[in-house]
């Protein structure tokens, strides 16, 4: 397992307990010596979510072959060429510049939907706002408004991963491809640099913005008021 100094879901954790201090500082709330270091907080975060980043795996795991379906699970009359198929498929969506298979299409006035993919609002829901142990449930106020930017680049950081895995598909399988914080750090690194961009542009800013916000009003309605997560990220 690697250390929790290098892991992505624990600097995820850092972060939000880091924001929730800074915010009650800036509120004047008076906190105990030692708040300002935050590590052992998230530690207990990291330990209680032991397999954190494993339930994500297995969530994107399904979510990938949900929404990139016509890629990865084609239907084509000759079964011998499907693995073939699906490892051009899966070489074509990663190989497109400019994270191409995280953004959603155009809007009405021809513009890109970037980070936008209905792939990524399912996993951010599901993972973080369903279930009584969710994130969104512990830390409502963090979650409410709208989606941390690290968790969505958390979410698209395993959606890269799990189609990395059909890159290697064989024998009707596709590989098993950790997803480690040390392997995946510089995908992090280039969706935080690309996100930064987004919000660069005041018309990208916006609906990056606008869709983090829509996200966690639908995530709310899952988490505290018992809607299925189905109905929501169907």
């Amino acid at each position: 397992f690697p250390s929790k100094a290098i892991d992505v879901d624990f600097q995820v954790a850092k972060a939000i307990l880091s924001e929730e201090i800074a915010q009650g500082k800036n509120e004047g709330l008076l906190f105990e010596s030692g708040f300002d270091f935050s590590d052992d907080m998230a530690s207990v975060v990291f330990e209680e979510g032991s397999t954190f980043r494993g339930r994500l795996k297995i969530m994107g795991r399904t979510s990938v072959l949900r929404f990139y379906s016509k890629d990865l699970d084609p239907l084509v009359e000759n079964q011998g060429q499907l693995e073939s198929d699906i490892v051009a498929n899966a070489n074509r969506l990663l190989s497109i510049r400019d994270t191409e298979y995280l953004k959603g299409g155009k809007d009405a006035n021809g513009k890109t939907n970037n980070f936008s993919h209905p792939c990524i609002r399912a996993l951010c829901i599901e993972f973080f706002y369903t279930g009584n142990d969710c994130l969104a449930h512990h830390f409502p106020d963090i979650f409410k408004d709208s989606v941390p930017e690290l968790c969505m680049v958390l979410v698209m950081t395993c959606i890269t991963n799990c189609l990395h895995e059909f890159q290697r598909f064989c024998s009707g399988e596709r590989a098993k491809i950790q997803f480690s914080g040390a392997a995946y750090q510089p995908t992090v690194n280039a969706l935080l640099r690309h996100m930064e961009d987004i919000k660069a542009n005041p018309y990208h800013a916006q609906k990056l913005l606008s869709n983090r916000q829509r996200w966690a009003q639908d995530g709310m309605f899952v988490s505290f008021f018992g809607f299925s997560s189905a109905l929501v990220i169907a």
